[in-house]
């Protein structure tokens, strides 16, 4: 039997932040946080989320602001300031909710896509936090992209507001992302092979929305300051990385800037248990993807082998 709860927290702005957890009626191995995706929502990996409690982990993941239930004005308005590093504060408050009801439990952080971004930067900030953490369609590396896409919204910001929505980047990013897909139908054909779960991304209001250029704005800007020097250096050298990522997703560089990341971690940064794996064929979204059964089992495989390591 699984338990699901949805609740809420305040955060910063005094936002309504929901939430939802699926925890098992059995001795747990551990608990993972999860960080959804841009313009999608928590329940999304509701399937993901019943298979790790099925494995024995308790699960939770908040709706970012600006997106799913934390949405509070409209969906892609992620609220005035700096709004990448109020998504990784209030991803800290629900990691101090799951501190308070899992004690002694062990914590993993999984982020997809803008989540991945998000929980790097956790990560430098609160990494003590963690017994392991995952990235699933990541990248970012791209400083010369995401700074002209940067200067460009915000250059949208100072003449029409932060609340415009920045339908020509959205467009942009699309067309790149879509790039080798041979018959694009509903935008949405990057993310997966699964043309059910492609479709029912784009037909819903709650996903596949387009951003406002402030959110845009501070995405970018967040995303290459993850990877200044002076933040990566603060990474702890012995917490568990898995990465993974399909060959054919465009976030990640068609699995290029992932094995840059590996790389980094590795190489540069001296992690010590770095895991890389790239799915054949496989899009944004391994998680939706055709094969996601594997690629869960995979994940439940190495969390069971750090929980082990742990105990030992």
């Amino acid at each position: 039997m699984i338990d699901f709860k949805e609740s809420y927290f305040k955060g910063s702005d005094d936002v309504n932040i929901y939430y939802y957890s699926w925890i098992p009626k059995k001795k747990l191995k551990g608990v993972i946080q999860m960080a959804h995706g841009m313009c999608e929502k928590g329940m999304r990996y509701e399937e993901t989320a019943l298979k790790l409690a099925g494995a024995g982990y308790a699960v939770y993941i908040n709706d970012h602001r600006g997106h799913g239930k934390s949405a509070w004005e409209e969906y892609g308005y992620l609220g005035s300031g700096d709004v990448f590093l109020k998504m990784v504060k209030d991803m800290k408050t629900l990691t101090d909710i799951i501190k308070d009801e899992h004690k002694d439990e062990k914590l993993f952080l999984l982020g997809h896509s803008m989540g991945s971004f998000l929980s790097l930067r956790y990560l430098e900030v609160y990494g003590k936090n963690l017994n392991g953490i995952i990235f699933s369609g990541t990248g970012g590396t791209n400083k010369t992209g995401n700074t002209i896409l940067c200067l460009g919204a915000k250059l949208s910001v100072d003449i029409f507001g932060e609340r415009r929505k920045a339908i020509y980047i959205n467009k942009i990013t699309n067309r790149v992302f879509n790039k080798r897909i041979d018959k694009v139908i509903n935008g949405a054909e990057w993310l997966t092979r699964d043309k059910k779960a492609a479709q029912l991304y784009s037909s819903y209001e709650d996903t596949g929305f387009v951003f406002t250029s402030s959110a845009y704005h501070y995405l970018f800007k967040g995303m290459n300051e993850n990877f200044l020097k002076s933040n990566l250096k603060s990474i702890p050298k012995d917490i568990p990385i898995y990465l993974f990522s399909g060959s054919e997703d465009p976030v990640g560089d068609y699995a290029e800037g992932v094995k840059k990341i590996y790389n980094m971690y590795k190489e540069e940064l001296k992690i010590e248990d770095v895991t890389l794996r790239i799915y054949e064929g496989g899009r944004h979204e391994m998680l939706n993807e055709i094969n996601k059964d594997e690629v869960v089992e995979h994940l439940i495989n190495w969390l069971d082998e750090k929980t082990s390591n742990l105990e030992k």
